[in-house]
C-alpha cells in the first residue's frame, strides 16, 4: 500500500475528527473574509477622513498634532486581528497533527522515512485545510450582502450591497497563503522534532514544572496583574486617564504568563486549604480546570492582545459614526474565534477527559456525579478563559465611561460581546463532551 492510498484510508476512517478540525478552519476563514472585505469597504468610512492625534511636545513644549485617515487606523487593528485569527489556526493545526501521532509511528516503525510521515500529515492537514478554505471563501462571499446591510446601518451611509476591493481580496488570498505555508512548516517541524517512541507516547503524562532560574514571588505576579484594577478604584475622571489604563493594562498582558503559570497556582493553593473545596467532585473539576488554564494560557493571551488592540483603536475613532460600533462586532467575532478554538482544544483532548473520567469513577463515584464533574470542569475554563482578561477590559471600559469617552451602555455591550459567545460555545461543548464520555462510560461498565 503506497503512503498516498494509505493517507486515504486514514482520513476516512477519521472522518470525525476531521469535521471538527474543518469546522474549526471554515469558521476563522468566514470570519476573516468578513472583516477584511468590512475594513476595506470604502462606503462605510465618513467623508471627513482625519482625525486629530496628539504625537509629541516640540522643544517650546507646544503639543505637536499629525492628521492620520480613520481607515488606516482601523486597518491596524485589522492587523492584530489577522495575527490572532493566525495563532488561532497556528494552536488548532498542532492540536490536529498531534491527534496523528500513532499513524505516524506506525509509518516510521514499518520502515518509512520522514519524508513519507511528512508526505502523510501534508496530505490529511492540507486537504482538511483546502475543504475549510474553500467553504469559508464560498460562504464568507454569499453572506458579505448581509455583512454590508447591517454595516451600513450601523455607520448610517448607503451603498451597494456587493462590492468588491482588490486590495481587500489580496489580503484574504495572502491570508490563506500564510496560513497554507504554516500548516506545511508545522507539519516538517512536528515530524523532525519526534522520534517513533515520542509518537506513541505522545498522550503521556504532561509536566509543567517550575524551570524558572530566578523566581519571583507569586504575589508580584498577582499585583503586577491586577494593576488596572487599582487605578479603576481610584475612580480617574481625567483627560488622560483611558491612556494610562492602556498602559497598565499592556503589562498585565506582559505578566500574563506568571500571573497563569505561578500566580494562578498560588490561588488555588490557598484555596485547598478552605473546607467547602471538598464537598463532592469540586476539588477534581477545580484542580482539572486550573490545569487546563495553565496549559492554554495562548488563548486568553491572544482573547486579552484582541481587546487591547481595539481599546487603543476606539480611543482614536469615537468622534466617527458607527466605527466604534464595528471594532465592538470584531471583537466579537474574534471572541468566538478563540472560543471555538478553546472548544475544538476540549474536542481533540475528549480522550484525556475521559481517562481522568474512568479514574473518578474508581473512587466510587456515580456517572452521574462523573458527567456533572466534566461539565463543570468545561465550563469553568470557560469562564477562566474570559474573566481573566475580562477583568483587566472591564476595569479599562469603567474609566473610559467615567471620563465620558464611552456611554455606559456600549462599555456594557463590550463585555456582553465577549461572554455571551464564549458562554454559548461552552455549554455546547460541554453538551457534547458529556454525552461522549456518557457513551463511553456505559461501555465501561458493562465490560466490568
Amino acid at each position: 500500500m503506497g503512503i498516498k492510498l494509505f493517507s486515504k484510508k486514514i482520513y476516512d476512517s477519521e472522518i470525525k475528527k476531521n469535521k471538527s478540525f474543518i469546522l474549526m478552519m471554515t469558521a476563522t476563514i468566514i470570519f476573516m473574509y468578513g472583516i477584511i472585505s468590512i475594513y476595506y469597504n470604502e462606503n462605510i468610512y465618513p467623508n471627513v477622513r482625519e482625525f486629530k492625534q496628539i504625537s509629541y511636545r516640540d522643544q517650546a513644549h507646544n503639543l505637536v498634532e499629525f492628521e492620520y485617515p480613520v481607515e488606516g487606523l482601523m486597518r491596524t487593528n485589522l492587523f492584530f486581528i489577522l495575527a490572532v485569527a493566525t495563532a488561532v489556526v497556528i494552536l488548532c493545526t498542532f492540536k490536529y497533527i498531534r491527534e496523528k501521532s500513532k499513524n505516524i509511528a506506525c509509518i516510521m516503525y514499518s520502515g518509512g522515512g520522514y519524508r513519507e510521515a511528512f508526505k502523510f500529515l501534508v496530505y490529511t492537514s492540507l486537504k482538511s485545510f483546502s475543504i475549510a478554505t474553500i467553504l469559508g471563501v464560498l460562504i464568507g462571499i454569499l453572506i458579505s450582502p448581509i455583512n454590508n446591510f447591517i454595516i451600513y446601518k450601523i455607520v448610517q451611509n448607503e451603498g451597494s450591497l456587493f462590492t468588491f476591493n482588490l486590495e481587500g481580496f489580496l489580503n484574504v488570498l495572502l491570508f490563506i497563503i500564510i496560513q497554507f505555508s504554516t500548516i506545511v512548516k508545522i507539519n516538517f517541524g512536528y515530524i523532525y522534532r519526534k522520534d517513533v517512541m515520542g509518537l506513541i507516547n505522545i498522550d503521556g503524562a504532561k509536566t509543567l514544572d517550575d524551570k524558572r532560574v530566578i523566581k519571583i514571588p507569586n504575589i508580584i505576579y498577582i499585583i503586577l496583574y491586577v494593576l488596572p484594577l487599582f487605578y479603576m478604584l481610584t475612580f480617574p475622571d481625567y483627560k488622560d486617564a483611558g491612556k494610562i489604563s492602556l498602559v497598565l493594562s499592556i503589562i498585565s498582558m506582559l505578566v500574563l504568563h506568571g500571573f497563569i503559570k505561578y500566580g494562578l497556582d498560588g490561588i488555588y493553593r490557598s484555596l485547598k486549604k478552605r473546607k467547602f473545596m471538598y464537598k463532592g467532585t469540586r476539588i477534581l473539576y477545580i484542580s482539572n480546570s486550573v490545569k487546563t488554564i495553565k496549559e492554554s494560557y495562548v488563548y486568553i493571551l491572544l482573547l486579552m492582545l484582541t481587546m487591547l488592540s481595539a481599546a487603543y483603536t476606539m480611543l482614536g475613532v469615537l468622534d466617527f459614526t458607527g466605527m466604534k460600533e464595528i471594532i465592538l462586532i470584531c471583537i466579537m467575532g474574534s471572541s468566538i474565534v478563540i472560543s471555538l478554538s478553546v472548544g475544538y482544544k476540549f474536542i481533540v483532548e475528549a480522550r484525556e477527559i475521559e481517562s481522568r473520567a474512568k479514574q473518578i469513577r474508581l473512587l466510587g463515584f456515580s456517572n452521574e456525579s462523573i458527567l456533572s464533574c466534566v461539565t463543570k470542569e468545561i465550563i469553568l475554563t470557560f469562564t477562566l478563559t474570559n474573566i481573566i482578561p475580562l477583568m483587566i477590559l472591564a476595569s479599562t471600559i469603567y474609566i473610559f465611561t467615567i471620563s465620558g469617552l464611552l456611554s455606559f451602555k456600549f462599555g456594557a455591550s463590550l463585555i456582553l460581546s465577549i461572554l455571551i459567545p464564549s458562554n454559548v460555545i461552552g455549554v455546547i461543548c460541554s453538551f457534547l463532551c458529556k454525552n461522549k464520555i456518557s457513551d463511553n462510560l456505559e461501555i465501561y461498565d458493562k465490560k466490568n
